[in-house]
């Protein structure tokens, strides 16, 4: 039954729900960093309009008129009949471009670029950290409903402890006033008892709030309502086995494979930061239009078809800084490592011996409580069976006295307690263990039954 509970808190805990978030954020960063190695298309463009500003004035009225002025007189006497040459104006062109526009697509594909490929190996190794910070939150999220779980049949037996003493000093009460009323006992014994079920009541009442506050933890671990019922798996202490060695698999702790995953991101960073003389080539081609006044034909439409290169010869030593803050940052990773696997093998020690130590103390606890049980069972025979022989003895006299009154009710009584007593230790016992009782169950128990 633990384990489903384990299972549930798993599958319905917020805080894991968090931690699955940010892993869900980490792979979609690693699928982000794998994009940069495709193609991106773009659509991008421009519109100027502008007046006034520089220009370029070009003269053309000055130099080709006076050629047409000359051709029209030559016309005018050997061709009176021929059209004029037209006479032109000096241009001035502004510089600024008038009601233009360019659109155009622009694809681009990276050819050699080194940052993209150690970029995309530090999200892979970061995937890996938030993989093993969720392994992390489980384990601890799987202790603590383990210990809460415990602690809820720890604080259930201890009130069912208490109700059975309060049931035990009650009787103490009673037993010490029928004394004291028949004048065998102190009045001080019965204020004694009394006391004793005042200090009962209260750790009653102290056990029943600690049952309460270790129910609603447990429910709140596998996010239900304080108030769920938790079911008791009696089996669970039964079957107690040594704990198995895990020295050898420290290596496999979640702590360590996150430490590692940090290293060789740290290690991807560090060989980024050396491969800057790595020069970037990329390639790029533009399909668009441009033109003015908004048209769009053949002269308008064109291509560029291009190849980047960037080489980086120099930047002020900053890649070698780089490199040296990488390198100390892996020597900080390797010390962090070699501190939480010392870290990890006392506490997997620590535990190993606690646990060692509690099975033995549960195992001594089972042989005292056999023990106890066992010299209970002895006394409350042996004081039922005295108790039988004192009145059978008290009996005997007027049994055996010639009187016709008392001597036949005290054979018959003496008989009666003979009976009842073989009855009660002997012949009831073997009929519960050849027949035993059936139990009728109710719908809701079958089904905890069931369950556990």
């Amino acid at each position: 039954m633990l384990n489903t509970y384990i299972q549930e808190g798993l599958n319905s805990n917020k805080s894991i729900q968090q931690q699955n978030f940010h892993l869900e954020k980490s792979l979609t960063a690693l699928k982000e960093a794998t994009g940069l190695f495709f193609p991106s298309l773009n659509l991008q463009g421009n519109y100027v309009d502008g007046r006034g500003g520089r220009s370029i004035d070009f003269p053309i009225g000055d130099i080709i008129n006076p050629v047409y002025d000359n051709l029209n007189k030559i016309n005018s006497a050997f061709a009176p009949g021929s059209p004029k040459y037209p006479m032109l104006n000096n241009v001035s062109e502004q510089l600024n471009p008038k009601n233009f526009y360019n659109a155009y697509f622009r694809a681009a594909l990276p050819i050699v670029n080194a940052d993209i490929w150690y970029n995309r190996k530090i999200k892979q190794d970061q995937v890996s950290m938030q993989a093993a910070d969720v392994a992390i939150y489980k384990r601890e999220l799987v202790k603590d409903i383990q210990v809460a779980y415990f602690n809820y049949l720890k604080s259930t037996a201890a009130v069912s402890i208490y109700e059975e003493a309060l049931n035990l000093v009650n009787e103490s009460v009673r037993v010490n006033q029928k004394l004291v009323d028949n004048g065998k006992e102190v009045q001080y014994a019965v204020s004694r008892a009394k006391s004793e079920v005042s200090k009962v009541q209260s750790s009653l009442e102290e056990a029943k709030n600690n049952q309460q506050n270790a129910a609603a933890y447990f429910n709140f671990l596998i996010n239900k309502s304080a108030d769920t019922k938790i079911i008791i798996d009696e089996n669970l202490l039964k079957n107690v086995s040594a704990l198995p060695s895990i020295t050898n698999s420290m290596g496999k702790r979640e702590e360590m494979m996150k430490l590692g995953a940090a290293r060789n991101a740290d290690i991807h960073l560090l060989n980024m930061s050396k491969s800057s003389w790595i020069p970037k080539i990329g390639a790029q081609m533009d399909l668009g239009s441009q033109a003015s006044n908004f048209k769009f034909d053949n002269k308008s439409r064109y291509y560029l078809l291009g190849i980047s290169f960037d080489w980086t010869l120099f930047n002020g030593l900053r890649d070698v800084y780089k490199v040296k803050q990488a390198n100390i940052e892996l020597q900080s990773i390797d010390a962090q490592t070699a501190y939480v696997e010392s870290s990890l093998k006392l506490a997997s020690t620590t535990a190993s011996l606690t646990y060692q130590s509690a099975i033995v103390q549960y195992r001594n606890a089972q042989e005292q409580e056999k023990s106890a049980s066992e010299y209970f069972t002895l006394m409350s025979k042996r004081y039922i069976v005295l108790t039988s022989l004192t009145a059978i003895g008290g009996l005997l006299p007027l049994a055996i006295e010639s009187n016709p009154l008392y001597s036949p009710l005290a054979w018959v009584l003496i008989g009666g307690l003979i009976s009842s007593t073989l009855l009660s230790r002997l012949v009831t016992p073997v009929l519960y263990k050849l027949l035993p009782p059936s139990i009728v169950l109710d719908e809701e128990e079958a089904a905890e039954l069931a369950a556990v």
